[in-house]
């Protein structure tokens, strides 16, 4: 697989959104809306998918929470992340490849969506 991709990259884990461990290039807390910095991904796209404008304690207090679930069910008995000590990661078994079927251009970044969030 290090040939398809041409570079070498390491693991990722995920430690739990509310650990005091400092993070590091392997190392990451799991998103929440800390001190009102919205700067992670997945919290703009969950504002982004739920029409919120702006971020007040509501607005951080609803996504907050959707993320702690989402972690509670990823870390879960169910879970789809596997523990390693104090942090997760998604097993490569888990992982698969497949080639784009349909898919877009983003025309200010000029980046590949598969789907696109909103038109």
């Amino acid at each position: 697989m290090k040939n398809w991709i041409g570079s070498r990259f390491s693991s990722k884990f995920v430690r739990n959104p509310d650990t005091k461990d400092p993070e590091d290039n392997q190392n990451r807390r799991w998103p929440q809306i800390r001190n009102g910095n919205i700067s992670h991904r997945l919290v703009k796209l969950l504002m982004l998918g739920a029409g919120f404008k702006t971020v007040n304690t509501a607005t951080m207090d609803i996504i907050n929470t959707w993320l702690k679930e989402a972690w509670t069910q990823l870390t879960g008995p169910l879970a789809v992340l596997k523990p390693d000590g104090n942090r997760f990661y998604l097993p490569k078994e888990h992982m698969t490849f497949s080639l784009i079927t349909d898919a877009w251009i983003c025309p200010v970044h000029n980046k590949i969506w598969i789907r696109p969030l909103k038109a």
